[in-house]
């Protein structure tokens, strides 16, 4: 890691609807809405503490994600609290909505896209920021209300990485 990320950084989210600002050991503080329209700010406003967090940077691994969320049970009412963070390069307004436009229909229940915040940033600088070294894998991540990560896997569902996560949602 680089001696800057032990320094307060912002991550610039020209003309977006979400700010990023990072520090080195503690999750970004990041503003943005979910898919209902709800502005948030995480981490201080994640729904509990931990949540998990599931990131994705492609379309295609919706499909990676969804086993993580039956293997672990998520849909359960017992579930622990979880949002799912689409990292998505920022093109602008019209990009924006296109974006979010085609999740929302594809997420019908408002529930559902409760859970949905998508993040339109650079992926390359959110991946460096957490030594994500690529963005062909999704990323689950355990994290505090105060910004704390205690917990990170990578790719695949697997009983040895859920046991990880359930660990230290506890």
């Amino acid at each position: 890691m680089s001696p800057a990320k032990s320094i307060l950084i912002a991550l610039t989210l020209a003309i977006s609807p979400a700010t990023l600002y990072a520090q080195e050991t503690i999750f970004p503080r990041v503003d943005t809405v979910d898919l209902n329209g709800r502005e948030v700010s995480f981490p201080d406003q994640l729904p509990a503490d931990p949540t998990l967090v599931l990131v994705a940077f492609k379309q295609k691994q919706q499909d990676n994600l969804n086993e993580w969320i039956n293997g672990m049970n998520l849909a359960a009412a017992d579930a622990p609290a979880w949002v799912e963070l689409p990292v998505v390069p920022n093109y602008g307004a019209l990009w924006r909505g296109f974006v979010n436009g085609g999740m929302r229909s594809g997420i019908t229940k408002t529930d559902d896209r409760a859970r949905v915040f998508t993040i339109f940033v650079d992926p390359e600088r959110f991946r460096s920021f957490f030594d994500m070294p690529t963005e062909n894998d999704v990323y689950l991540l355990v994290v505090e209300q105060d910004g704390t990560v205690r917990e990170t896997v990578r790719g695949d569902y697997s009983q040895q990485k859920a046991d990880l996560i359930r660990a230290a949602l506890n």
